[in-house]
This record gives structure tokens, sequence and C-alpha cells, in this order.
């Protein structure tokens, strides 16, 4: 886009920086585009801005594996609940959740009673399982709660 003199250029500064002040994030980088650049007024991000987008997509991508979890939990699917609970495992294992334990207070706790039964070769969960598959689930589960349990928390992070 040219950035030409338009009317915004003709505007003092400090017009700019309050037309600016309602904008939101992408209509500010909207509104920036077409001032040259020693014009462009800039909005400071949020704090903890890019973290808390993180939590929330992960949040989700939590949530949706919980409900697949509590669904086969429901109807006694033993075979779709362990790979719900694989899914878990390997949520916990992924590095970028880490953030999530770091940061929202409660979800440690939370993934440890979790993931308590399934190292537990003696469970219930374990029901009509074959012997590999048992032994391949639990080095994951066990590998889950390591990481879940080793991760420290840092400070809460409230996504309201």
């Amino acid at each position: 886009m040219s950035t030409a003199n338009n009317c915004f250029s003709l505007l003092p500064w400090d017009a700019k920086r309050e037309i600016s002040s309602y904008l939101v994030l992408a209509d500010a980088a909207t509104f920036n585009e077409v001032l040259r650049r020693d014009e462009r007024v800039y909005k400071k991000l949020p704090a903890d801005f890019a973290l808390k987008h993180e939590l929330r997509v992960l949040r989700q991508k939590h949530n949706s594996i919980v409900k697949r979890y509590e669904y086969y939990q429901d109807v006694d699917d033993f075979r779709m609940l362990r790979r719900a609970a694989k899914d878990m495992f390997g949520f916990c294992l992924h590095p970028r959740s880490d953030i999530v334990f770091m940061h929202q207070m409660g979800v440690r706790e939370k993934l440890i009673g979790f993931l308590a039964p399934w190292v537990d070769v003696g469970s219930d969960v374990w029901e009509g399982a074959t012997q590999g598959r048992v032994e391949k689930m639990i080095g994951f589960a066990r590998a889950a709660l390591q990481v879940v349990s080793e991760t420290p928390f840092v400070r809460q992070v409230l996504l309201a």
C-alpha cells in the first residue's frame, strides 16, 4: 500500500495516538500500514499476551482429550479409553505442554492423579489388554508422570 500523504498524515501525532488507542491490535497494524514509517503509532502488547494465547490453545487440546476420555469411560469402551489415555500421555510429553504445568495452578496435581492408575500394572484400566500393550503403555505413562512431576510451577497466569 502506498504510504504517500493521506488524510491521516495530515493529523498531528497526538490525534493519531488517540485514534490508535481505540483500535484492537489487528486494526492498529492496518492503521499503521497507511502511515509513513516516521508517523506510525505503536501499541504495547498486554503483559503475557503470547503466553495466554498459547495456554488457551493448549487448554482446548487438553479439554478435547478429557472429553473423549470421559465419554469412553462412561460407555465402558476400554480399548478407546486406552487410546484417549495414550493421547493424554502424548500431551503431557509434548515440550509445549510444560507451559501449562508451569503457569496453571492445580493442573499438575490433576494430571498426577490421572496418571496414577495408568502406571499400576494391577489397575482395572488394563482389563482385556495384552501383556505387550500393558508394558508399552505403562512405560509411556511413567515417562508422562515423570515429566509432569518434575516440571516446577512458576506462577499463575489468569486467562480471563
